[in-house]
């Protein structure tokens, strides 16, 4: 272990027993972020489109299959086809 995360470790314990265990699960969310997105780019995934929220993931996922299906399909002849998240009524 390197002198500099030997010491920054000391430094983070006194702060440690100063934090509720809210907090300390808030910045665990955050490191697991962290990694996530190392392992994304480890793997060749791209970051594009950022969303706010776990949410808005399905509508991003939603388009994507909607405009994939329309792409398959051959075009809007075939749009009533079309699940109901792609506009579709």
């Amino acid at each position: 272990m390197s002198l500099l995360l030997h010491a920054l470790k000391l430094g983070l314990w006194p702060i440690g027993a100063h934090l509720s265990s809210t907090q300390l699960y808030r910045l665990q969310g955050a490191v697991n972020s962290l990694r996530l997105g190392r392992w994304m780019r480890d793997h060749g995934f791209r970051f594009d489109p950022l969303v706010r929220d776990r949410w808005a993931v399905f509508d991003v996922v939603a388009s994507e299959v909607c405009w994939k299906s329309a792409q398959l399909s051959g075009g809007d002849h075939r749009r009533s086809k079309l699940p109901s998240a792609c506009g579709n009524k």
